[in-house]
């Protein structure tokens, strides 16, 4: 088996197209323009690991160690910017501010990332919760691949932080004690951070 790095992921999408190439590995939101093009998805990570970390809220260490309350309050604003979300009765004004905030998006391609469509499921997780086990045992896994070059001895443990979220959430909590999409996402932080 030979890999080609592509820095372009249409291209290697185009290229399986062609029949360049057996398969292409891709972020996870191609999938969506690669059925599009006839390529078929035949595996996400997340069909392997299903809480796969993606995305995550990163900080410099001085804003953290001196700015802990306002971090805390940003996170509670993304918190229920996400039960926003979350409720699909808001499903049109979400996409509208998606729309507005990526300069024209497709909406159809939004809609499919966020929610997910009849024909397309969504391959990100959307989340909030800073997932540390599965953060550092997917850095272990890609420096076990050779996709990272573990160059420093550092125990990752010390460096995905849960506190600023874990506040966050206990915050909305006291202040929302049956809010059902909070206790959720508590009991998710608890067993996997």
């Amino acid at each position: 088996m030979t890999f080609v790095y592509f820095s372009d992921t249409n291209a290697a999408i185009e290229g399986c197209k062609k029949g360049e190439y057996d398969c292409c590995i891709t972020n996870s939101v191609m999938g969506f323009y690669a059925e599009q093009m006839g390529v078929r998805v035949e595996a996400a990570v997340k069909d392997f690991v299903p809480a796969y970390p993606c995305c995550r809220q990163t900080c410099y260490e001085g804003t953290y160690l001196n700015n802990f309350d306002a971090l805390v309050r940003f996170e509670i604003a993304t918190i229920r910017g996400h039960e926003y979300y979350k409720n699909t009765d808001n499903m049109e004004e979400v996409l509208d501010i998606l729309q507005e905030f990526t300069d024209g998006q497709d909406r159809e391609y939004l809609k499919a990332q966020v929610y997910g469509t009849e024909n397309y499921t969504p391959v990100m997780r959307l989340t909030l919760d800073p997932d540390k086990k599965a953060c550092v045992a997917f850095y272990q896994a890609m420096a076990n691949i050779g996709e990272i070059e573990d160059r420093v001895d550092v125990d990752w443990n010390d460096y995905v932080v849960t506190d600023v979220y874990s506040t966050a959430l206990q915050t909305l909590l006291e202040r929302e004690p049956d809010n059902a999409l909070y206790k959720e996402m508590q009991e998710y932080f608890l067993a996997n951070n």
